[in-house]
Parts: structure tokens; C-alpha cells; sequence
């Protein structure tokens, strides 16, 4: 294959993650500076870091903008994050004082799933967010990027159509 072509086909592959969420912030989970390999952000960090993770991509319908969608309730945590920006990463629930700043969204309630599984497997409505290398101190890529062994699984109520056909991720 020649060089063209596999940049082609590298940026098509990558191009899904890297798009502005169609909603704006109120869709808007968190941001990473890379599809794979990555330090994340809060939605609205100072880092500007341009892969943005969002809700309305991934469900593929719109959350319900209420401004309040980023406010944490105890039972819509994501990821905690070592910072507001540059941050590494840890399992939302394993608090810890290096570890703050909480990445929360909505009706979202997540876990973080290993071995190969799919998130399907413990919640046929689950969808992979991210994948991330380690459940702390760990970095962040988006499911389509460079994958890492444990992913960020959520489901939504919001996004459950009744009667809706089995996808997996």
C-alpha cells in the first residue's frame, strides 16, 4: 500500500473521534488530546485538547441538554482525573486524593470492563466510552484508537428506544 492510501485510510479510520460533538458541550463527556495513548481533560478544561468524547456520537441520539449534565449525583461518575487538564486517569470508583477531579455526565452509569470482554457482556445496553491501561494512574484512547485492555463501559436511560435492536459495540 502506498504512503497516500494509508493516510487516507488512517484519517477516515480516526476522523469519527476526532469531530466536534454535534450538540456542543451539552453533549460532551470529557476530552483527550489523542485518540490513543492520551491524557484527558474535563469537558471544560483549559487544555483545548481537540478528541472529543461525546454522548450523542456514541448513543447515537441526543442526552436531553438540561444544563446540568456535567453536575455529579454520586451515581453518574465516569473517571476520576489527576487534574483539571494533562490528567492521567483513574476508576470513578476508587476514590483517592490524587485523583479530584470527577468526570460525570448525565443518566451515564459506567464501569470499567477487562479481559477481553465486550460491554455487552454484563449490560446488553452498555456502550464502550474509552479504553484506558490501567484503573489508576492510567492513559486514555478512544475504543476505536489504539484500544487499550480495560474499557469504560456506560449505559444511558436516555438513549434506550424500546424495542430498539441488539447492538454491540
Amino acid at each position: 500500500m502506498n504512503k497516500i492510501a494509508f493516510i487516507v485510510l488512517l484519517a477516515l479510520f480516526l476522523a469519527p473521534a476526532a469531530l466536534a460533538c454535534a450538540g456542543g458541550n451539552s453533549q460532551l463527556i470529557m476530552r483527550i488530546s489523542s485518540p490513543s495513548n492520551a491524557h484527558a481533560e474535563l469537558w471544560n478544561g483549559a487544555g483545548n485538547y481537540p478528541t472529543e468524547i461525546c454522548y450523542d456520537a456514541i448513543f447515537e441520539a441526543a442526552y436531553p441538554a438540561s444544563g446540568t449534565e456535567h453536575n455529579c449525583t454520586g451515581a453518574n461518575g465516569v473517571l476520576r482525573l489527576s487534574s483539571p487538564t494533562n490528567a492521567h486517569i483513574r476508576d470513578f470508583d476508587w476514590p483517592s486524593p490524587f485523583y479530584l477531579e470527577e468526570v460525570c455526565f448525565g443518566d451515564l452509569v459506567c464501569d470499567i470492563v477487562g479481559g477481553g470482554n465486550l460491554c455487552t457482556v454484563f449490560d446488553p445496553d452498555a456502550e464502550c466510552i474509552a479504553t484506558i491501561s490501567n484503573t489508576t494512574n492510567a492513559h486514555i484512547a478512544t475504543c476505536l484508537g489504539s484500544p487499550y485492555p480495560l474499557k469504560v463501559c456506560c449505559s444511558s436511560n436516555a438513549a434506550a428506544v424500546p424495542g430498539a435492536p441488539y447492538q454491540s459495540d
